[in-house]
């Protein structure tokens, strides 16, 4: 007799696990996720489920990988990734937009653009990009013209990135420049993400650090771990020869990348989270006064009495403000509940 792979929902339906042999979905950091063709951000994976924001209405959700093969499979779900060259960009810092900086990139992007938009088209040629730099040379008054492959390296991240972020995609950024991988042992990176699941359930930092420990336990005693403790870097074991357990302080880090949503809504729940993280999306004034109203109410801190004594309740205060002047243009006052 052989098992399957498959679990069974309410209906007695098959679903994919996440060991079956169904395709995974492959999605990365920032792609842009389109489900019933609304777009959504990914933004990370957590115990196995996408955290993706709505792009239209900023709205987080989880969904899980086999939720996303299914939607895959009926053709519910597209997704858009990033050009491989490039990597997604974290929010670059305000102090990096200065005055400099921001004239350098309106230079690059004088270059960009008149390649791009070239009436006889844009190629992907170092000759035929040395032919237009002196035009734009000339009518910017650039002193140190680019060399051609300067230019296409610039096409190349406005393509990536300036529609998302508009000219910081012609700032360098020195800031992701160097090796920033992790620097520990797969088995050590394991018993982190063990620690960091068991947090996310319940209890404080110091319990879960306490799974990692035991992780770490495990390997050393079983005989794939006695073997590999021969061939592993010397940086990576304690003074016993064995592999040495990541410190207090590296879970804590580790337990800061975890996305803040994705955090309280396994730890206190859904509804607390998307209250906590709810955007707000704000209208621009109104160019003229009584084109546009806001009502609003209120329950006065007051009871009302009748001559026999019966208290009628708390009475509700409703005001009508215009948006351009900030002017009370009318109020009433009822015992209506609203």
């Amino acid at each position: 007799m052989t098992s399957s792979n498959n679990s069974r929902n309410d209906k007695g339906q098959a679903e994919p696990s996440e060991s079956s042999s169904y395709p995974n979905v492959r999605i990365r950091s920032n792609d842009l996720v389109f489900i019933d063709r609304r777009p959504h951000l990914a933004q990370q994976k957590q115990l196995g489920k996408w955290l993706l924001i709505d792009a239209d209405t900023r709205e987080a959700k989880l969904e899980a990988q086999s939720n996303l093969v299914r939607l895959l499979g009926d053709g519910r779900l597209s997704v858009r990734s990033r050009p491989r060259k490039h990597e997604p960009l974290s929010p670059l810092s305000e102090m990096a937009m200065d005055p400099l900086f921001e004239s350098e990139a309106k230079r690059k992007h004088a270059y960009v653009m008149h390649v791009l938009e070239h009436p006889d088209g844009f190629r992907i040629s170092k000759p035929w990009v040395k032919k237009m730099i002196p035009e734009v040379a000339q009518r910017i008054d650039d002193k140190n013209p680019p060399c051609p492959g300067s230019v296409l390296n610039w096409v190349s991240r406005h393509e990536a990135y300036f529609n998302e972020i508009g000219l910081a995609a012609y700032v360098p950024r020195h800031d992701c420049k160097g090796s920033r991988g992790s620097k520990l042992h797969p088995e050590q990176e394991k018993a982190l993400e063990k620690a960091v699941a068991r947090y996310m359930k319940a209890g404080t930092m110091k319990d879960a650090y306490l799974e990692a420990e035991a992780h770490i336990r495990e390997f050393n005693a079983s005989a794939e771990g006695r073997r590999a403790c021969k061939t592993i870097d010397s940086a990576h074991l304690d003074r016993s020869g064995k592999l040495a357990c990541p410190s207090l302080p590296t879970a804590y880090r580790r337990k800061r990348e975890v996305s803040p949503f994705a955090l309280d809504a396994s730890r206190q729940g859904w509804n607390v989270a998307r209250r906590k993280y709810q955007g707000y999306q704000t209208r621009s004034l109104p160019e003229r006064p009584y084109a546009e109203l806001e009502a609003d109410a209120t329950p006065l801190d007051i009871l009302v009495v009748d001559k026999s004594g019966a208290c009628l309740g708390r009475p509700y205060l409703i005001a009508f403000i215009d948006r351009a002047t900030r002017m009370v243009v009318g109020y009433s006052i009822t015992l209506d509940e609203l």
